[in-house]
């Protein structure tokens, strides 16, 4: 679903990405974490700002438990 999301939002194929790559050095910036959260909102999960910010550069983000179901 990250994929789906990060594909939507960069402008990437699917099956050119994972959520291992690193979401700035893809293109992405501050600007589109406002998107993203919506995006994963819509999928009815609830992400933390900051820890977005705090782990969107690390390659465990998705191991984490910064994700949570509503």
């Amino acid at each position: 679903m990250l994929v789906d999301i990060w594909s939507e939002l960069l402008g990437f194929e699917k099956d050119k990405i994972g959520v291992s790559d690193n979401f700035f050095a893809l293109g992405g910036h501050s600007l589109l974490i406002p998107k993203l959260l919506a995006r994963l909102q819509l999928h009815g999960l609830s992400v933390d700002i900051g820890d977005v910010l705090n782990h969107l550069l690390s390659q465990t983000w998705q191991k984490k438990s910064i994700i949570r179901l509503k």
